[in-house]
């Protein structure tokens, strides 16, 4: 359903007195060799392929840096000299040197663990 309608529009521009009038324009490429329009579709490719990586790099560094924001915003502070206390090094070693003692059982080692214990 496309096809026609390209057709169309292709058959129109092509007999159409603006394309033609601008003959001495365009028609020194048409007559040229091979090797010349090969080097002129090399050359636009690589102004297009350039102009595009631009673009999706800008567009990439946009979208990361807006996700970056989005996550600073969302995600709380926990991290830093504000948040974090500093603990006394003296009470965790007398917390493992003393014995733990839970509903009259010494659990001062995991060595005594039963793996078949029903709970």
């Amino acid at each position: 359903t496309l096809m026609p309608l390209l057709e169309f529009i292709v058959g129109r521009i092509i007999v159409s007195a603006p394309f033609w009038a601008q003959w001495t324009t365009w028609g020194r490429v048409v007559r040229a060799g091979f090797p010349l329009k090969l080097l002129i579709g090399q050359l636009a490719w690589k102004g297009v392929a350039t102009t595009f990586s631009k673009l999706e790099n800008n567009v990439r560094e946009y979208i990361v840096d807006m996700e970056c924001e989005i996550l600073e915003e969302s995600v709380p502070f926990t991290v830093g000299v504000d948040s974090v206390e500093e603990e006394d090094d003296t009470d965790v070693e007398e917390v493992e040197s003393e014995d733990v003692i839970v509903d009259g059982e010494d659990f001062d080692s995991y060595d005594d663990y039963d793996d078949e214990y029903d709970y």
